[in-house]
């Protein structure tokens, strides 16, 4: 089933956490998106602001093949907003968590649209050359 998913995508975002076992999970899901031919990037989430083990999750992230940037810190706002089925970005739009989610939307948007120019267009769901 991810597999599927995974091979309909134009872009695959991979979340990931800072902790050694986080890093190592996402491997799988970096592999599966190689064998579809589907670019793929990785997202930090829930990074503790300013700690070594975040500093050394974007590195290997970075190296892995490609992080989008920001992440998104653990932020109570966040937890707030999804406790009440919203964003950040409606129930604190000024917040620094608002800042980070729209600077990542932007990040995704502008990978999106280099997917979109590159060598492979997608059509009725596969992937043909341009």
């Amino acid at each position: 089933m991810l597999l599927k998913a995974i091979a309909a995508s134009d872009l695959v975002q991979v979340p990931s956490g800072a902790s050694v076992l986080d890093l190592a999970a996402v491997s799988s899901t970096a592999a599966m998106a190689t064998r579809a031919g589907v670019p793929y990037r990785f997202v930090l989430n829930r990074a503790v602001f300013r700690s070594r083990i975040a500093g050394q999750a974007v590195g290997v992230l970075r190296e892995r093949g490609g992080l989008l940037w920001p992440p998104v810190h653990q932020r109570v706002s966040i937890a707030a907003a999804m406790a009440a089925g919203r964003t950040a970005l409606e129930t604190e739009p000024r917040s620094a968590a608002a800042r980070e989610l729209s600077a990542l939307w932007r990040a995704v948007w502008a990978c999106l649209n280099e997917v979109a120019a590159g060598p492979l267009t997608r059509i009725a769901g596969e992937r043909r050359r341009a």
